[in-house]
């Protein structure tokens, strides 16, 4: 109690643990001489050097291009319109990109709000009764943009708002005076009572100004309004639409909420999905579902997941879905992947041959292009010249291939290449190579970086081959996937 080791209090502890003294010191001795010599065995270890700038000067390298993009505007020639036999020939070799994968026929029956809307009664009483329980949402106040600078002492207000009207001074430096932002002193938009006994002050400005001082929790503060927002109302009659659109969504729900009993109780009686429909109410309808497919029902997020888990032979039950509906589904049958008809993917086959036409076209273009560039033409006669900026490895490029990046580290300086993109061909030079240097804070930082992540891995390299070895010495082996497994089960 008084800080100090006290023997009794010690030993009557262990026992209370079952511990012997000995042997819970043996222990620790033991725990103690394996975290020195796992230190030892650590420390020490570092990266050769050669290694380390080998690594730093392939990580640090900096590179700079320009490139040009080519669209189909830049063609010399416009692309001819395709013909049936094109876009049949380019449907059969891509006949991956139009096949449907493998699905589950799913035949199922929904109630949802919508198919209820028109059973629901919606009258103006009940319609006012929302609006007003809700008018917060539809009646904003006058607001203003206020911003509150506090002083210790009256006099120091004072002082400060007779500076400000002589022109002396000004309200944002009074702000920096203090060692303040503007961000600490914002107070954003404010009501008059939200401000509470500086409201009064502040609202008699007719335009932005500097209002006070005036008392308040933190002491005498100037308060200087940026801007007037008038008070905003939506009536009744213009939040008519949306009141009755949501009173008879919920209404919907609640009838669908009243049904959803009945609906287990004739699941569970052996009714169909077809009987469902006979009975409760429902609509019946039949998708083939696949992971990806987010169209029609499968846009709820609970059908999908009890699609994909949905397997033959169970039973159908009700799922409620998250806007108040409840569907019931049955596995018919597993559809193998099968190829859409052409007239189904008809605009997708023209989209997919006009965009392959127009990357051959272009990259045509642009091999001629680069002779010309070759041949002494200047490189921004093609074209808007951009430049990439200064880039590393681990850098990006706004709106241009990603493979344009890894390009950059292949090239040499003036090299051209040409990077196909999506409906365009980039151009792209390198135009400057930046050495890995340490003469920066950056550059030491990612070297030193380097440095230690190099260090550590071998570190631990030399602790694994370590312990391999007194475990060779010692004739036993460990099987590290059970370890793991008993310690998954003490979590």
């Amino acid at each position: 109690m008084n800080g100090a080791f006290d023997r009794d209090t010690y030993r009557m502890t262990l026992q209370q643990s079952r511990l012997k003294e000995t042997e819970f010191e043996d222990k620790v001795r033991g725990d103690i001489a394996r975290t020195v010599l796992q230190g030892a065995t650590l420390a020490g270890v570092d990266a050769p050097a050669g290694y380390t700038e080998r690594l730093f000067a392939f990580i640090g390298e900096k590179r700079e291009a320009s490139y040009v993009r080519l669209t189909e505007t830049d063609l010399a020639e416009p692309l001819p319109a395709p013909v049936d036999t094109d876009l049949q020939a380019y449907y059969e070799a891509h006949a991956a990109d139009f096949t449907q994968p493998e699905a589950k026929r799913i035949t199922y029956a929904a109630l949802l709000p919508e198919m209820l809307r028109d059973e629901v009664v919606v009258d103006d009483a009940a319609l006012r009764a929302l609006y007003d329980e809700r008018r917060d949402e539809f009646f904003q106040p006058e607001r203003r943009l206020v911003e509150r600078l506090a002083f210790a002492t009256e006099d120091e207000a004072e002082a400060a708002r007779t500076a400000i009207d002589a022109g002396t001074t000004s309200f944002d430096t009074l702000v920096t005076d203090r060692g303040l932002t503007l961000a600490d002193v914002d107070l954003g938009e404010a009501t008059e009572t939200g401000l509470g006994a500086a409201g009064a002050a502040v609202f008699a400005l007719n335009e932005p100004g500097i209002a006070g001082p005036v008392a308040t929790d933190l002491g005498p503060a100037l308060f200087r309004v940026n801007a007037i927002l008038e008070a905003q109302e939506t009536t009744f009659e213009d939040a008519r639409d949306d009141l009755t659109t949501e009173f008879a969504q919920d209404a919907a729900r609640r009838l669908i909420g009243d049904k959803v009993e009945a609906i287990d109780d004739a699941l569970a009686g052996g009714a169909t999905v077809e009987d469902l429909a006979r009975e409760q109410g429902m609509e019946v309808s039949e998708v083939d579902y696949y992971p990806g497919l987010v169209e029609g029902i499968a846009a709820y997020e609970d059908f999908r997941k009890a699609a994909e888990a949905l397997a033959e032979g169970d039973f159908a039950e009700a799922i409620l879905l998250d806007d108040g509906g409840v569907v019931a589904m049955r596995l018919d049958e597993v559809v193998p992947p099968t190829l859409k008809p052409f007239a189904d993917v008809a605009d997708a086959v023209e989209d997919g041959w006009h965009g392959e036409a127009l990357t051959k076209a272009l990259g045509a273009q642009a091999k001629e292009v680069v002779a010309k560039i070759a041949a002494g033409e200047p490189f921004g006669g093609f074209g808007l010249v951009t430049r990439t900026g200064t880039q590393t490895r681990g850098g990006y490029i706004d709106a241009v291939p990603d493979a344009m990046l890894a390009e950059m580290f292949t090239m040499k300086p003036g090299d051209i290449r040409t990077i196909p993109g999506d409906g365009a061909v980039f151009l792209l030079r390198l135009d400057t190579v930046e050495p890995a240097s340490t003469d920066d804070e950056d550059g030491k930082a990612v070297h030193d970086a380097i440095a230690a992540q190099l260090s550590q891995s071998l570190a631990g390299d030399a602790f694994d081959l370590f312990a391999a070895a007194l475990e060779a010495e010692a004739g036993i082996s460990l099987n590290q996937a059970a370890i793991n497994a008993v310690h998954a089960q003490f979590r």
